[in-house]
């Protein structure tokens, strides 16, 4: 039994996919991902400024009026899935922090620091999205519970790749490409 009455329907992967495709980070002929680290640095920023205007629209923002507000700072967050909003306000962090990696990953000569940052983004990527998973799961319809396990499946096997499971990255992506089904594949890659 679910604890809302009402069932939220968002459709995630289209969503993502509309945002990469609209910021130049997809390739509209080949479905290729771009090649320049500016593109997902630009793209970054798009999705931080979506995400702070959801955050004003759904009031998640703090009155910073009066002394000693700075100190009395705290960041509210998602609780609960009630429209469309929340559902791509809990997506933005998990993308943000992938574009990042992909940033980081197109920008630099990877050396061990760098690699670091990069594998410490697609973590912090996965942990995002396993977050909407749990939001999901408690407030959604199944077709967006499945989207979100599917896409935070593929995060996690992406930062697995990155890390050198390999064994863990292959499972998490087949899990993830079976989610999506043989129609749609994993934004950007299968």
């Amino acid at each position: 039994q679910r604890a809302s009455a009402m069932v939220v329907s968002y459709g995630i992967l289209e969503a993502l996919e509309r945002l990469e495709t609209e910021h130049g980070v997809l390739v509209s002929e080949g479905g290729g991902l771009s090649s320049e680290a500016a593109t997902y640095a630009d793209y970054r920023r798009v999705l931080s400024r979506r995400m702070a205007c959801l955050r004003s629209q759904l009031k998640l923002v703090n009155s910073r009026s009066g002394k000693g507000s700075q100190r009395s700072f705290e960041k509210k967050e998602v609780e609960r899935l009630e429209s469309g909003e929340e559902v791509m306000l809990a997506m933005l962090p998990a993308e943000r922090a992938w574009a990042r990696s992909q940033e980081l990953k197109l920008s630099r000569n990877l050396d061990e620091a760098e690699d670091r940052r990069v594998r410490a983004r697609l973590k912090k990527a996965a942990g995002h999205a396993a977050q909407l998973v749990e939001l999901c799961v408690a407030d959604a319809d199944e077709g967006t519970v499945r989207e979100a396990r599917g896409w935070s499946l593929y995060l996690r096997g992406l930062a697995n790749e990155k890390k050198g499971e390999l064994g863990g990255a292959v499972e998490d992506l087949r899990a993830a490409y079976e989610l999506y089904g043989s129609a749609r594949s994993a934004p950007g890659v299968l």
